[in-house]
């Protein structure tokens, strides 16, 4: 799961299916977004997120993520970082 907050900061956040690490030195890391995702253009403005490894107790957080019409932030425990990055408790 990816999070940020949008220009209202307003959490976003999604169930992204690639994610690799790409360099250490400097920190790199390559995930994909489709084009049609409603959170798609706040995803691209932004100059900040959170990568989320869950767990394997964690499958509810990834479909919760992955699925439309719900407030995501609602139905999971999360709090802010010292980025002002929404971080999902547990991940």
């Amino acid at each position: 799961v990816v999070t940020t907050v949008d220009e209202h900061r307003i959490p976003l956040g999604l169930t992204v299916n690639s994610f690799a690490s790409v360099s250490i030195d400097p920190l790199l890391v390559l995930w994909s977004i489709d084009k049609r995702v409603s959170s798609y253009k706040s995803f691209i403005k932004t100059e900040k997120f959170a990568v989320h490894v869950l767990s394997g107790d964690q499958s509810e957080i990834c479909n919760l993520f992955a699925s439309k019409g719900t407030d995501r932030f609602e139905n999971c425990e999360w709090n802010l970082s010292e980025y002002n990055l929404p971080i999902i408790s547990g991940a």
